[in-house]
């Protein structure tokens, strides 16, 4: 097929890059992005367009971005060091180059033009430009601009700082064999052995979740929770404490209020009352549910330790996830031996596979490409919109642990899509490209690594099956899209996973291949979606009503009547409340959580929030009489969701591919309210 025959030019990585690589490459691009901006500045008013000024700014944003990645992404995935400081200190440095764009006066005036038709995807672009130099305050004068710039410089330092104090952190808890009584015997070969008969357990998803999950011991699971909860919080605490502080000062200086009303303002929620409301309404409707699953928990603790003659009356943080898996045991849903049934190979191939069938896509492995790791793979995407098969993007999966590497799971941007608007190459378009960052734990010769079905009851993200097919709705997003658009796109892709005919797919027996999950077990899947629902999403509304809450003055703050109360004391007093669960003694887990320093600050309410309009958008492939795996629908929701990206606002494409109002409906009914 032609579309085998033409890999573009997917962009380049290789590892052996330096921290003199980095500086010099970050000196040049700045150079080259700065002599831009000024060609930009220099044209007299009467000869400015579209072209020489928006159309500019975007083509040298676009270079200027894809050449960072080279000096960016290191600071992620690099295997020294020393080469992953110099990255990060390059972010900073290229982070305020772009923030000068936004400052000078000349620029916002050439950038203004008034004749571009409404609608068009030129006026679009120049009204974000104007209102980017709105929020890098262009109104300000020039001495108190650079304040706030200056402010805004060391509020992002101190975010690098903290997420790097997180990947670097190689912090172990030891355990005795007979402590991790009840993890699998698979579990413990891969863990690094202390001394004889004990074992060290990092604070790494693949490693920690195994005992809070598996672990039959109370004191166990509490050692391993107390010890995450305690990750870092010396040197973060008060790194995120000077990071709100900056922040409120930077938004008052912009007329807002707070950071939360600044952060919020760009987003469809558009002020942060509006996302306080929709979690409050949520959490007062979850309440009776909350109290039903804590209830059916504690019932499967006392059934344990009564016969030992204990006596147990609440229920802690590190008996959650413990009793969870329990409890949906009893559903059928045995996560040990579903387990054997998700092989990561087989599960990442036919993902691949369900994703190119649904959104009519194709995607070709570059085994030749330049990357940074042996362990890392390159691929092309081709999309047949035109009528025959056109690359579209590139897109590379980086998806085991190492050393120093980011230990979350997220996707990042490599190459943004944008059109040259220079003489010599204008209309070219560049095609994006991005990248999966995870942990997933690496086959062995002698066993394939197996993925957990989901982790959706953990407090902590891990890598399971529905995590991986929720970051490549991203990939596919980042790849079809112009530019980009919230969590509904990969929040909405999530609900394939709990299709029979897609369940059937994704597993093989990584002992007997022609064997997928048996029907009584993807039926128990499948009927436990929503099973301790109350639990889940208190927790996920606790985290984004604490997010909104920290960003919404400076400390101190209140709650329920308490004052005076500082960060953590605000973490567990919320979490006591919205959880319905007391966080441990002596620890703030918001020390160890990376979306607070990562660009979601004032945001994280927006899984929520899109997975609710994620739901209304799946009802119309649920509905279809086609099935879900309509490609007719998905080429559609292709064309109209994943394609539109910044051409059209979020509401506006959720109402353009529905036809109708948004509805809270198909996800109030999923989860029983």
């Amino acid at each position: 097929m032609a579309f085998l025959e033409d890999a573009g030019t997917a962009p380049v990585f290789t590892s052996d890059i330096t921290v003199q690589t980095i500086e010099n490459l970050t000196a040049d691009i700045q150079a080259h992005y700065l002599q831009a901006l000024d060609r930009i500045e220099g044209l007299e008013l009467a000869e400015c367009t579209f072209g020489n000024t928006a159309g500019a700014l975007a083509e040298a944003h676009g270079v200027a971005a894809e050449r960072s990645a080279s000096v960016t992404l290191p600071g992620f995935v690099h295997a020294d060091k020393d080469v992953r400081a110099a990255s990060n200190s390059a972010k900073d440095v290229l982070k305020k180059m772009f923030d000068t764009t936004f400052l000078r006066q000349r620029r916002l005036a050439a950038v203004n033009l008034r004749d571009l038709p409404d609608g068009s995807e030129e006026r679009r672009l120049t009204e974000g430009y104007l209102a980017a130099f709105e929020r890098m305050g262009s109104a300000l004068g020039t001495e108190a601009q650079g304040h706030l710039l200056g402010l805004m410089e060391r509020a992002e330092a101190l975010s690098t700082k903290f997420c790097q104090n997180l990947n670097e952190d190689d912090m172990v808890v030891p355990f005795e064999a007979a402590e991790l009584a009840g993890c699998t015997a698979e579990f413990l070969a891969g863990l690094s052995p202390a001394s004889e008969g004990s074992y060290n357990v990092s604070l790494k998803a693949p490693e920690m979740v195994p005992v809070t999950q598996m672990a039959s011991s109370e004191a166990a699971r509490k050692k391993m929770t107390e010890a995450k909860g305690r990750q870092c919080l010396e040197a973060n605490r008060a790194l995120l404490e000077e990071v709100l502080r900056l922040r409120h000062e930077c938004a008052t200086m912009l007329g807002h209020e707070s950071h939360a009303e600044y952060a919020v303002a760009p987003k469809m929620a558009a002020h942060p009352d509006t996302a306080v409301s929709f979690q409050r309404r949520l959490v007062e409707q979850l309440r009776p549910a909350l109290a039903a699953d804590k209830a059916r928990l504690l019932d499967l603790k006392q059934s344990e330790v009564a016969p030992a003659g204990g006596e147990q009356t609440s229920l802690q943080a590190w008996d959650t996830a413990y009793y969870t898996r329990v409890h949906k045991e009893t559903l059928g849903v045995d996560e040990t031996e579903i387990q054997k049934y998700f092989p990561m190979e087989h599960v990442k191939r036919e993902t691949l596979r369900l994703y190119e069938e649904l959104l009519c896509l194709r995607f070709q492995r570059l085994p030749e490409a330049q990357v940074w790791h042996n362990d890392v793979e390159a691929y092309a995407v081709y999309d047949d919109s035109d009528g025959e098969w056109q690359l579209c993007g590139h897109f590379f999966l980086d998806l085991h642990p190492r050393a120093g590497k980011y230990s979350h799971q997220c996707v990042y941007p490599l190459r943004p899509a944008y059109v040259h608007a220079s003489e010599e190459a204008r209309g070219d378009r560049v095609h994006p490209a991005c990248v999966i960052i995870g942990n997933m734990t690496k086959s062995t010769s002698e066993r394939p690594a197996l993925m957990r079905f989901r982790e959706a009851s953990h407090p902590m993200p891990t890598a399971p099956v529905e995590t991986f097919f929720h970051e490549f709705g991203h990939v596919v997003h980042c790849v079809c899209a112009k530019q980009d658009f919230l969590e509904v796109p990969s929040m909405m892709l999530e609900n394939w996973m709990y299709s029979p005919d897609v369940l059937r797919r994704l597993s093989q027996h990584f002992e007997r291949p022609d064997e997928s999950l048996p029907a009584d077990v993807i039926r128990s899947i499948t009927e436990s979606r929503s099973a301790l629902c109350g639990l889940h999403y208190q927790r996920q509304l606790f985290l984004g009503m604490y997010d909104l809450a920290i960003h919404s003055g400076p400390v101190p703050y209140s709650y329920n009547g308490k004052h005076e109360l500082d960060a953590t004391q605000l973490y567990h007093e919320m979490m006591a409340d919205i959880a319905g669960v007391k966080c441990p003694e002596g620890t703030f887990p918001a020390a160890s959580w990376y979306h607070l320093c990562m660009g979601y600050d004032a945001g994280y309410y927006g899984y929520l929030w899109s997975e609710v309009y994620a739901a209304d958008l799946f009802s119309e492939f649920h509905q279809s009489e086609a099935g879900c795996m309509n490609s007719a629908l998905g080429r559609r929701y292709r064309d109209m969701i994943l394609s539109r990206g910044a051409a059209e606002d979020g509401m506006g494409m959720l109402r353009g591919f529905l036809q109708r109002e948004p509805s809270q409906q198909p996800f109030l009914e999923r989860v029983g309210i």
